[in-house]
């Protein structure tokens, strides 16, 4: 009676083991990429910080994986621009990694490496991301003669912060005042004890969006000036997923923007790119 028990117990725990198997294993990292960015476009971070994960070293950007969720974090590439956003997914493309030669033991150990390209396309025109004057993204208001230039042309150095530019509202509290209680960052300790030249830390921290200034002096606030501004139109998602064998879940590593596209004055601008793509297959970790 005894081995029968210890039998059917054990045929149990295979039948278990092996349903788990089978249903990690054939677990397709687009549905991860898909539930990864639907969490943040509907605002729960937490849920979407429970997706990140690694399958080598540590390699979390600074400030940990919710520096890519956060505008005060000032990471780039940043996907704080996709909370609240209506967006439709285009058809993903998978691109299998070489293996990342982690040692293991068990055949169903070995770990995956993938890349998936997700195509959001911003359907609504008049909710979706405002792409900002580097200027004011960072808090500095904009001679007005200046932001009309922007507004004629709005291609030129748009990769410098671009992420981090683009915003969801120009109101005040978008982006929080930083916690004076917490240690200094990098950035802080660079901008506030003149290591660097004053021009090369103009662009450390982004802000609220600032205002522009008119010829007569008078102030504009963003929100008001915000009907000018182009809107995202389009834009790739670049995300390296993996696991730690084929009964492990999927978690998202690394991510990248590329190919994104404006709606300036209601026409369609591609933004091309003047530096490689940014790269998400290696394992060097993020700035």
């Amino acid at each position: 009676m005894r081995s029968f028990q210890v039998l059917l117990l054990l045929g149990i725990f295979l039948i278990s083991a092996f349903a788990i198997f089978s249903t990690q294993a054939g677990e397709d990292p687009r549905d991860e990429a898909r539930k990864f960015l639907s969490k943040i476009q509907s605002g729960d971070f937490d849920s979407a910080l429970r997706e990140f994960g690694d399958n080598t070293c540590h390699c979390a950007p600074r400030g940990g994986y919710i520096a890519y969720l956060q505008y005060e974090a000032a990471q780039e590439p940043n996907l704080a621009f996709l909370k609240g956003q209506s967006f439709k997914f285009g058809p993903m493309r998978v691109k299998r990694l070489p293996y990342n030669k982690e040692k293991y033991i068990l055949p169903w150990d070995k770990p995956e490496d993938v890349a998936v390209y997700v195509p959001l396309e911003f359907d609504d025109p008049a909710r979706s991301p405002y792409f900002l004057p580097l200027d004011m993204a960072y808090g500095y208001n904009m001679p007005e003669s200046e932001f009309n230039k922007f507004l004629l042309n709005p291609e030129p150095d748009w990769w410098k912060g671009f992420s981090l530019r683009l915003r969801s509202s120009l109101l005040p509290g978008v982006i929080k005042p930083a916690d004076t209680r917490k240690p200094e960052s990098e950035a802080d300790i660079i901008s506030t004890r003149n290591i660097l030249p004053a021009e090369l830390t103009r662009y450390l921290h982004p802000a609220d969006a600032a205002a522009v200034t008119s010829s007569l002096g008078q102030t504009i606030p963003a929100a008001a000036a915000g009907s000018k501004l182009p809107r995202l139109k389009s834009i790739l998602i670049g995300l390296k997923i993996v696991r730690r064998g084929t009964i492990s879940r999927w978690a998202v590593k690394k991510l990248a923007i590329d190919e994104p596209a404006l709606l300036v004055d209601g026409k369609e601008i591609q933004l091309s790119r003047q530096a490689p793509p940014p790269d998400i297959t290696s394992d060097k970790p993020p700035p």
